[in-house]
């Protein structure tokens, strides 16, 4: 089992395409050994993944959606710190939810945008956009005021709130976003 912790702190990241980020730092944890997220190296063995979010005495676990935590270990084993450039966040968010792989040039034919509501279910997918519809950046909601991504193209998971998402890409909307293939719960 892989534990990763998510501090309270932010920590600035530059992704692989220069900008500079602010997420929450992470550590991963196999066994009683503690190491930097992006220094951790997969084993081949990685079956599972808990995400624990806490302050020093107080920590909560999140319980993944099984889409989400089987796209993280999906994620883990094949681009976790391989600078792969054709996996970014749209592609992560394809991956969460079943789509088959397609750039976000084609985001219209394979999702559908709502104003998003004042409860986020665990799971659901944002999208923060510029003030034209630009995409900006895609997210995974997973409770606790968390989201996951990846950030960049041949970026790494990342996890962040939804204010410093908005103030590090400068979106000026963020809608929720659901595959056309798949009912549309949140009514």
């Amino acid at each position: 089992m892989l534990t990763l912790s998510v501090e309270s702190r932010e920590e600035s990241i530059v992704t692989a395409d220069g900008i500079q980020m602010f997420v929450r730092g992470t550590v991963a944890r196999e066994g009683n050994e503690f190491i930097s997220l992006r220094d951790w190296e997969p084993s081949t063995e990685l079956v599972d993944v808990e995400v624990v979010v806490g302050r020093r005495f107080f920590s909560k676990k999140i319980q993944l959606p099984q889409d989400v935590k089987r796209a993280v270990l999906n994620f883990l084993r094949n681009y976790h710190a391989k600078q792969d450039e054709s996996f970014d966040c749209y592609s992560f968010s394809n991956k969460v939810k079943g789509l088959r792989a397609h750039g976000a040039y084609a985001m219209r034919l394979y999702w559908e945008t709502k104003s998003l509501p004042w409860f986020i279910p665990d799971g659901s997918v944002v999208f923060l956009l510029g003030g034209k519809g630009q995409f900006y950046h895609a997210a995974i909601y997973i409770g606790l005021g968390l989201y996951i991504s990846v950030w960049g193209a041949g970026g790494d998971l990342e996890f962040a709130t939804l204010k410093s998402m908005c103030r590090d890409y400068g979106a000026e909307r963020v809608v929720l976003a659901r595959p056309k293939t798949e009912d549309w719960m949140y009514h």
